[in-house]
């Protein structure tokens, strides 16, 4: 509630002026008038023609009538069980709205409307008798058929149940039920349902004629993040758009003309940087208008459904990126053309919108030498935020909201940039072709050997890259790769220069110029084994979880409560910023993509300790197991095998201060006598009932010796240390569970010491808002000198 109330408070001093093509209308301070937060909410017209929001409030629902948008006026209030959760459609004069209180539905009487509405026009609806529900996530009411889909109910699957509401409005019949998937939302238009499942993360498509016998009509359709949320249906039944509620999603665009070849069209995101996420989209005489969160409302004209363009926004909340803030609902339907939106924090916006055709730029990129067409060119109208990526055919199409002259700029590694000047007109499309001029090249070559006896190192991987450039190779019988051709680019010649291979420990060297005079690279590898996942060395999964398997890639942070679920950055120290983790493959939310109702096993190649006298296996793991009902049960279990003979196992159940990264060593001889055929396999297993269930591995090492002793730094690890969030931009905590004494410190990625504190709190904020952004070491010595460190990202 405090936050709450310092956004309230930080609305009234600023002026929200992130907008095109739409003004505020009206306000309705929804803390002032019942101390509460929104939902979403729909509109209704009486047969007066006065315009009414219905609006789904946190603690009730609320009827404001908008005729006079500049000031509107709460004519109804009916108080419910708290909950985040309302949603609200309207059908023959009556309003439906759902919650995941066990409220059931409530039913209003709207025919009063504009008299008084009183409690005797409320009626609460849970179904039939002999299977009833008393909760629910949303619906959808097809208003030319009456059916009302009731969905995510505490029956069965929670999938999409039907009601004939001209059979009675107030207690319809049921007439259907569709529960193979939870259904989070859908839309329907006469025969066919479009069914959105979140956790599978999919749109279906089902014939729903006979609603008593629903069938599948075409092949289920993954959304770009496949955490499908909504979906609007185009007027002419051609087109399908969608929204998944996640960090950084699209607006998805379908092509549904032909049930057996769907096709998706587009995908457009508010921002490419920001993370911000959308919530709903409604069509609307070729524009959708979307509801998105902490970037508040949004209007694309999708004419062309193949190249949506932003023409409108308005900014609803002072804050931005990602976060569950900001404009959860927007109604765009009412005759007056007014928008409503509900906005979580702040209260109902009545806003104008001033709908404009947009302005379209489109063409074909080619090689100036070959005239071969080249995809993967970036082209980007400077000073807006649109841009495209030509296709295998070298095409590309994008635009603008605001007609005017653009320079455009053409992009591709390996090429020089091309700058063009076009004027855009609305409602016209300028064609514009490039050809880009290919950047000189040469032949980077190298040779690989080993320390022990220089024999060279046949297969070893080479990785050569920037954040623009990657270029790999493998070496030959002799040692030796070849990389041509390799692009001579003055202006971004600095690269990261890593090679190595299982057996070997891996080489990586930071800040090497390349530009085309280079001499052959020699580099010796020093046998062992070391893996950062910089390079793929054959680490194989299993599951019995159709989620959270384990991934190699750079790390995305998810939040469960206050803290990490997934890590947000690898382990200090190693080569680069990857690392094996659960759940983290499309960047969706904590919730979609855990591990979940089974296992997910993660196995390394074989190794030998042949050579070795006290042979360690040793690694960083993150571990978080939390959420759900009653106290979390799911194990993480790491095993030593040699050969088929399971030797050990060590099961770490869930621990509040596992959301950090944990070194782990194993001595071998502990386990097995064995020198070779040795492999471990990490285990991470959810149990019902389910909770969430993530982990991570990271800097695996085989080492004559334990290599968590072999410095200072890492003599002894307190795991009772937590620091959050990560990433942070104003403030860190530090949690001391064993209430020790510590000295915290903050060193930079170049090791410089740049604060030193004294916590004498079990749980102390630290103030980062005036250190520049990167990457930190956050160094906590306990007063009996146990160290744990942990790298954060200054926002």
């Amino acid at each position: 509630m405090r936050n709450i109330l310092l956004l309230a408070s930080v609305f009234t001093s600023i002026n929200l002026s992130a907008q095109l093509n739409i003004t505020q209308l009206g306000y309705l301070d929804y803390q002032a008038l019942h101390s509460t937060g929104l939902s979403n909410l729909w509109g209704y017209v009486d047969e007066f023609g006065n315009e009414y929001a219905i609006v789904g409030a946190q603690n009730g629902i609320s009827i404001v009538d908008v005729t006079n948008p500049a000031t509107p006026t709460e004519v109804f209030y009916y108080p419910g069980s708290n909950s985040i959760w309302r949603e609200v459609k309207t059908y023959n004069n009556y309003a439906y709205i759902t919650t995941e209180a066990s409220d059931g539905m409530v039913i209003i009487n709207l025919n009063p409307l504009p008299g008084t509405i009183t409690t005797g026009d409320v009626s609460i609806f849970n179904g039939p008798a002999s299977d009833p529900w008393i909760s629910e996530h949303s619906l959808f009411i097809d208003e030319a058929t009456g059916v009302m889909f009731v969905h995510g109910t505490d029956r069965g699957n929670g999938g999409a149940i039907l009601y004939d509401l001209n059979s009675s409005p107030t207690n319809p019949n049921e007439i259907g039920d569709f529960d193979d998937y939870y259904v989070h939302d859908s839309y329907s238009r006469g025969d066919t349902l479009y069914a959105c499942h979140i956790n599978n993360g999919f749109v279906s498509f089902t014939d729903v004629s006979t609603p008593s016998s629903i069938s599948y009509m075409a092949a289920n359709q993954n959304t770009p993040m496949n955490f499908s949320h909504n979906c609007w249906l185009s007027d002419d039944g051609k087109y399908l758009f969608t929204t998944d509620e996640v960090s950084g999603a699209w607006i998805g665009a379908y092509d549904i003309s032909d049930f057996t070849d769907i096709k998706e069209v587009d995908r457009i995101r508010n921002s490419e940087t920001s993370g911000s996420i959308p919530h709903n989209t409604y069509w609307l005489n070729n524009y959708i208008v979307t509801s998105y969160y902490r970037d508040g409302v949004t209007i694309h004209d999708v004419t062309d459904p193949s190249n949506m363009i932003q023409v409108g926004n308005f900014d609803t909340t002072p804050l931005s990126g990602d976060g569950f803030n900001g404009a959860w609902g927007v109604y765009p339907f009412l005759p007056s053309g007014n928008l409503l939106v509900s906005d979580i924090e702040l209260g109902l916006f009545i806003l104008g919108p001033t709908y404009v055709r947009a302005c379209y730029l489109d063409g074909n990129v080619k090689d100036a030498t070959t005239l071969a067409n080249l995809n993967g060119v970036h082209v980007e109208l400077l000073t807006t935020a649109d841009f495209d990526d030509s296709d295998l055919a070298g095409n590309y199409s994008t635009g603008h909201g605001i007609p005017g002259t653009y320079d455009v700029v053409y992009s591709k590694p390996g090429y020089y940039n091309d700058t063009v000047t076009v004027t855009l007109v609305s409602a016209t499309t300028v064609t514009q072709n490039v050809l880009l001029q290919p950047l000189p090249t040469f032949s980077y070559s190298g040779n690989v050997i080993s320390s022990a006896g220089s024999s060279p190192v046949a297969g070893a991987q080479v990785l050569v890259e920037n954040g623009t450039y990657s270029y790999t190779a493998t070496t030959d019988a002799s040692g030796n790769f070849v990389i041509n051709p390799f692009a001579i680019d003055t202006t971004n010649d600095v690269f990261e220069v890593t090679i190595g291979m299982w057996g070997y420990e891996t080489y990586c060297q930071t800040g090497v110029i390349i530009d085309g005079t280079n001499g052959p690279l020699n580099i010796t590898l020093d046998p062992g084994y070391y893996d950062d996942f910089t390079l793929d060395f054959g680490w194989t999964e299993a599951a019995t979880s159709s989620t959270g398997v384990w991934v190699r890639r750079e790390p995305f942070g998810t939040m469960s409560g206050s803290f990490l679920a997934n890590p947000e950055v690898d382990v200090t120290g190693d080569c680069s910023n990857k690392c094996f983790v659960t759940g983290n493959e499309n960047n969706t939310s904590v919730g979609a993509d855990d591990v979940d109702a089974g296992s997910v096993t993660l196995i390394s190649p074989t190794f030998s300790t042949t050579g070795m006298t006290d042979p360690y296996v040793s690694f960083y793991l993150w571990y978080r197991n939390t959420g759900g009902f009653g106290s979390p049960n799911d194990t993480i279990t790491i095993s030593i095998y040699d050969g088929t003979l399971k030797v050990g196992e060590k099961v770490h159940i869930n621990n509040l201060a596992e959301h950090n990264w944990i070194p782990r060593s194993f001595q071998l001889s502990d386990y097995t006598s064995a020198t070779t055929g040795l492999h471990i396999e990490i285990k991470a297993q959810d149990y019902n009932p389910g909770h969430i269930v993530e982990a991570g591995v990271d800097l695996f090492r085989v080492t004559d010796g334990n290599a968590f002793v072999s410095t200072e730094e890492n003599k002894v690890v307190n795991e009772n240390v937590m620091v959050y969030p990560n990433p942070a931009s104003e403030t860190i905590n530090i949690v001391c569970l064993d209430q020790e004494i510590a000295t915290v410190d903050m060193v930079d990625m170049s090791g410089k010491l740049i604060m030193r504190k004294t916590v004498n709190a079990i749980n102390t904020s630290l103030d980062i808002s005036l250190f520049t952004t990167g990457v930190y070491t956050v160094r906590v010595i306990s007063q009996t000198g146990k160290t744990t460190m942990h790298k954060i990202i200054k926002r």
